[in-house]
């Protein structure tokens, strides 16, 4: 099954937010899938998140890393 997911969820995922565990689980054994626009808007949130402090430097790199190890199959969605 290929599930749809988007930066917020994506977010929520790398940045060990409460909601990670059940968004693993709705999405164990799926094909997750996106446009190739998501990179950009992760890299967008994560300067954000720079910007305002939040996240340091090692911590945008981690961040990066669990982005990184993500399957995520990228393709034109044709919205």
């Amino acid at each position: 099954m290929d599930i749809v997911i988007d930066t917020s969820a994506i977010l929520a995922v790398i940045g060990e937010q409460p909601e990670k565990s059940e968004l693993v689980r709705l999405t164990r054994g799926a094909t997750l899938v996106a446009p190739a626009s998501v990179h950009w808007e992760v890299g967008n949130a994560m300067s954000a998140m720079f910007k305002r402090r939040t996240i340091g430097v090692d911590e945008a790199m981690k961040l990066l890393e669990a982005y990184a190890d993500i399957a995520i199959r990228f393709t034109d969605l044709g919205l």
